[in-house]
């Protein structure tokens, strides 16, 4: 998932996503409820996933 898709489904802009990436932000507690409910979402709804998830591919 990229930074954009991930802002877009929390509702915050895309600079915050990468704040948290570069850990130039925290994350609250409440980001991290919201990320587990949407880790929960994604996990249940394939259709969803396959929306805003990029494939994983192993690096030998």
């Amino acid at each position: 998932m990229y930074h954009r898709q991930l802002a877009e489904l929390m509702g915050v802009k895309t600079c915050t996503v990468d704040r948290w990436s570069n850990q130039t932000r925290r994350v609250t507690e409440r980001t991290l409820k919201e990320l587990n409910r949407l880790h929960h979402l994604l996990s249940q709804n394939p259709q969803l996933r396959e929306q805003y998830v990029k494939p994983f591919s192993k690096v030998s």
